[in-house]
């Protein structure tokens, strides 16, 4: 299902999004004495960079994100 998404000029565009932001997050973070100018997303977080700075994470890595539900009884 995610290869597919690269078919379609529109949506490879938005499979591109991460790759493009994470250069444009470690210029700001060049220009910035080692500081981004705003934490806004998953993008900007230490986690993430640390992971694409060490190689674990690269540009043709698709990251799918989802959140689990937290149950709580009372």
């Amino acid at each position: 299902m995610l290869q597919a998404l690269w078919r379609e000029r529109g949506s490879a565009q938005c499979m591109s999004y991460r790759n493009e932001r994470t250069q444009q997050i470690f210029e700001e973070i060049r220009r910035n004495e080692g500081y981004v100018d705003a934490y806004e997303d998953i993008l900007t977080g230490s986690a993430y960079l640390d992971a694409v700075r060490q190689g674990r994470i690269t540009g043709y890595n698709v990251i799918m994100m989802y959140q689990l539900p937290v149950i709580v009884e009372g």
